[in-house]
C-alpha cells in the first residue's frame, strides 16, 4: 500500500491519475444530469455541468499531449537518440 501511494504522490504521476480523474468526472455528470433531471437545484447542475465538460475536455487534451511525447520519445529514441527528423518546410 505504501509503494501505491509512494508512486501515486511521485513527481509526473498524473499520467496514472488520468483514467481515474475521468471516471470521477463523468460520474459526476451523470449525478448532474440526473439531478437536473429530477428538479433538484436545476441551476446549480447546469453550472456543475458545463464544469464537468471543461474538466473532461482538459483532461482529453492532457492525454493527448502526453501521448504526443511518448511518441516524440519513441522516435527519439529509434533514431539513435538523435533529433527527430521535422517533415516542415524550413525557410
Amino acid at each position: 500500500m505504501s509503494t501505491f501511494l509512494s508512486n501515486l504522490l511521485s513527481p509526473g504521476s498524473s499520467e496514472a491519475l488520468v483514467p481515474y480523474t475521468k471516471g470521477v468526472t463523468y460520474i459526476i455528470m451523470l449525478i448532474c444530469s440526473v439531478c437536473f433531471y429530477l428538479g433538484i437545484a436545476r441551476i446549480h447542475m447546469v453550472v456543475m455541468s458545463l464544469l464537468s465538460i471543461g474538466l473532461a475536455c482538459s483532461l482529453n487534451y492532457l492525454e493527448s499531449v502526453i501521448a504526443g511525447i511518448k511518441e516524440d520519445g519513441d522516435a527519439t529514441n529509434a533514431n539513435g537518440g538523435g533529433k527527430v527528423k521535422s517533415h516542415a518546410k524550413e525557410s
